[in-house]
């Protein structure tokens, strides 16, 4: 694992040891009128509520965070089309903006004296299923460690959504050089 942002490591690449079998029984819940890819988490048993981090400030120092519980972000959740490597979709460019902004943080980070490498910046509401990706609202500092916990619980959500959605909803078209939606990124 790498934290977000670090020099000559592709950052989209964050989550390559994500569990990619669903092993509990209702994930997901699609709640999409049109079958689409909007969906509810019906099943927290895996989520790590156990995890703590660091608020991160909008204005001042990074060490001015608090610490924080990491909390369920509120859905209804919704896969942005494409994935994170397919150049020009929705999931792209949000990753590509929310990598730019922990970038940023990652670099006040280090003028701050908190030790590159130990923590990640992770969006609350992962920028995959909707969330903002450069609001710090929707981010916290964590432990790379617990980083890692939290994107396998969000993976396997992926991965689950993405097996109930309509074919071609959620998933770029075969050949389009992406991993068919269901990958480990963004």
């Amino acid at each position: 694992m790498h934290a977000e942002g670090d020099a000559g490591v592709n950052p989209v690449d964050h989550h390559e040891d994500a569990v990619t079998d669903a092993t509990f029984e209702c994930p997901v819940n699609l709640v999409s009128a049109d079958g689409g890819c909007e969906f509810e988490v019906c099943d927290w048993t895996d989520y790590p509520d156990d995890v703590m981090g660091w608020s991160v400030p909008e204005v001042g120092r990074i060490t001015d965070g608090v610490p924080m519980r990491l909390s369920r972000p509120s859905g209804p959740f919704r896969l942005r089309p494409g994935t994170a490597k397919q150049i020009g979709t929705d999931q792209q460019i949000a990753r590509q903006k929310a990598d730019n902004a922990n970038a940023r943080l990652q670099y006040k980070a280090a003028q701050e004296g908190i030790e590159r490498g130990k923590y990640q910046f992770h969006e609350i509401k992962p920028v995959k299923m909707g969330g903002d990706p450069e609001a710090h609202g929707n981010k916290i500092r964590l432990l790379t460690a617990d980083h890692t916990r939290v994107g396998r619980f969000w993976s396997k959500l992926k991965t689950a959504a993405n097996r109930l959605a309509r074919p071609g909803e959620c998933q770029p078209p075969t050949g389009s050089g992406g991993d068919g939606g269901i990958g480990p990124t963004g």
